[in-house]
């Protein structure tokens, strides 16, 4: 679990942890929160967090939509200058909880030094660059300063996601070298990619960790992409929430009770304004003319970019540009 933080008094010098809440569990008999201990020792405040069972005894968190508080000074701040710290890239991670499986269930430590150096060494080979569409409403991590795609994502999770997008390329490749179908790859290489898709949205920094119901939240708890204080970044080799093979089990699930066996289809993207005479399909699927409240294309992005890392090239006519095209969506709002 990570929790934003960023130099607030100029005074008081002590990094000041941005967390909603410190309680990780509320659930019955397994309550657990986070205490914090101030650290003057070194002239400059330094917080250290421990794991504690039971309640927490800190009623409110240090962020709201008012701004922030420093926990050694108790120093008022305003989230404009929360925002402002973030635009000069001066707002950070720091580690306040580990979850760990157990015969007994989940359990909560607290953080250990030797993680947090592994994650600060995590250099990713390739991130997306491209930028976020600025949206106060809908993509709030842009007014923090978080404005590429790669943003969105720790160190971690960019190795990660970037692995799984190459292996998903390799997949294809050692499906045609063992002389498999054109088509039979294409289609295999389309679930996998469909999977890491899913992966994407458990694997952010924009996931909240559910303290009633011990686990990660998906990243678009709604149509939006929120600003996330405290998130949770889950293992996604952990047969949990986030499990790549959790997500490619649904997928699995889908097709085996949703798609036909005997039949043949197809699939087209028309513009509805477009359609003369109707389509001959027995089903067609159409989205609600939501004008500017949902910004769907711009939302896109945040999956686009992964899928056209693992499906470029089987794809090439539908990933042409680097993210989704805009413009059609634009002229009904214009």
């Amino acid at each position: 679990m990570g929790a934003n933080s960023e130099v607030s008094n100029p005074a008081c010098g002590c990094e000041m942890p941005l967390m909603r809440s410190f309680s990780l569990s509320t659930k019955k008999d397994k309550e657990t929160w986070v205490d914090f201990q101030i650290d003057r020792s070194q002239g400059v405040p330094v917080i250290q967090f421990e794991v504690k069972p039971g309640k927490s005894k800190v009623s409110e968190g240090t962020v709201s939509r008012k701004g922030a508080t420093c926990l050694a000074c108790n120093t008022p701040t305003p989230l404009d200058y929360v925002r402002g710290e973030g635009k000069a890239e001066r707002i950070g991670t720091k580690l306040i909880g580990i979850v760990a499986e157990s015969k007994s269930g989940r359990i909560y430590l607290s953080p250990v030094e030797d993680h947090e150096k592994v994650l600060a060494d995590t250099h990713p080979a390739w991130e997306p660059t491209t930028e976020l569409v600025p949206n106060s409403r809908h993509v709030t991590p842009t007014v923090y300063g978080m404005v590429r795609h790669a943003d969105l994502f720790t160190s971690r999770q960019l190795v990660t996601l970037d692995t799984f997008s190459n292996l998903v390329v390799q997949a294809k490749e050692k499906m045609l070298l063992d002389n498999a179908a054109p088509e039979y790859a294409d289609a295999v290489t389309t679930y996998l990619a469909l999977g890491v898709s899913k992966l994407t949205d458990y694997n952010s920094s924009l996931v909240v960790w559910s303290q009633s119901r011990d686990q990660a939240k998906a990243t678009f708890a709604r149509q939006a992409l929120s600003m996330v204080w405290d998130f949770a970044e889950v293992n996604p080799i952990a047969l949990a929430a986030g499990d790549f093979a959790v997500s490619l089990r649904g997928i699995l699930e889908t097709i085996d009770r949703g798609l036909p066996v005997s039949s043949q289809g197809y699939c087209s993207q028309i513009d509805a304004t477009e359609l003369k005479g109707g389509l001959e399909d027995p089903i067609v699927s159409t989205d609600p003319p939501y004008y500017d409240s949902v910004p769907y294309a711009d939302l896109s992005d945040f999956f686009y970019v992964w899928l056209r890392r693992s499906l470029g090239k089987t794809y090439p006519e539908i990933f042409n540009t680097l993210l989704v095209p805009k413009l059609d969506s634009a002229k009904f709002f214009s």
